[in-house]
């Protein structure tokens, strides 16, 4: 029974930290955005086949990988958005250039955890308004037309406003409330803080039944707190029956908090609309 947590756990956090020492180098050779971009592609292509074998939640799978909208949206507003955060971070000084990592391993497990605990709490805020504001709905009905299920190509199907009031501001947010506490990222650190915040989000999107947690680094912690997230909770927030709940992406607890979390339903799972208003 351990082994099956096992190998996934060291198969994705292995997967993970490569990617981020690699996006690290890559970033001097290919600037902030072709160092996002590289990075995020490479998440999707992993997941994408991680994924081929599994359960669907509800529906057959949509072949957004071999369409070209989502990846044009990743190329042109999700990188972009993700490398301003990152030059306008060095220009604040959250994060430095040096390259040797701050923290140890138990020390980033804080630090990351601290950081997507509040990360989560702007975005769930973020992410409700744009359900309820009338000027903001109208773009985030973009992340919402799927009509078949989601799979992981689909994180980025986004509009860039979208973007940037449900990633961005939230990101920048939660980097100053961390780095206030425990000083500039370097480098490295950051990298790798990034790396594992892409993979969540389109672990998130990945349409498939999974025991696995939003929170990678250490699947047991949100688990022994009460407070974890898997996939299928996200996939009924694309439903008709979850689109006024689970607005929080990284954790059950501010849905909790704040009377808005949703328990899937097996049977309702199987029946879930994929319909748009």
């Amino acid at each position: 029974m351990m082994l099956t947590w096992v190998k996934p756990f060291v198969v994705v956090n292995g997967f993970v930290y490569g990617l981020a020492l690699a996006t690290c180098r890559a970033e001097s050779w290919v600037g902030a955005w072709g160092s996002c971009l590289c990075r995020d592609v490479v998440i999707v292509l992993f997941l994408t086949w991680m994924t081929a074998s599994k359960q669907r939640i509800r529906g057959p799978k949509k072949a957004t990988c071999t369409t070209l909208e989502p990846w044009v949206r990743l190329a042109a507003i999700a990188a972009p958005v993700d490398a301003g955060v990152a030059i306008l971070a060095r220009y604040l000084d959250l994060r430095s250039d040096e390259v040797s990592p701050t923290f140890g391993p138990l020390g980033f497990l804080y630090v990351s955890f601290g950081f997507e605990v509040i990360f989560d709490l702007f975005h769930y805020w973020t992410h409700r308004a744009c359900h309820s504001h009338p000027w903001l709905v109208k773009y985030h009905a973009v992340h919402h037309r799927h009509h078949a299920g989601l799979e992981p190509a689909s994180t980025y199907d986004q509009a860039a406003l979208d973007v940037f009031v449900c990633n961005a501001l939230p990101a920048m947010a939660a980097l100053g409330v961390i780095v206030r506490a425990v000083g500039p990222l370097s480098r490295r650190d950051w990298s790798l803080l990034w790396t594992y915040k892409s993979y969540v989000e389109v672990a998130g999107h990945a349409g498939v039944h999974s025991r696995a947690t939003s929170f990678p680094q250490c699947v047991w912690l949100p688990r022994v707190l009460g407070i974890a997230l898997r996939t299928v909770d996200h996939d009924l927030h694309h439903s008709s029956r979850g689109r006024s709940g689970n607005y929080a992406k990284r954790f059950t607890l501010w849905d909790k908090l704040f009377g808005t979390y949703l328990p899937p339903v097996e049977e309702e799972t199987r029946e879930m609309k994929w319909e748009m208003k």
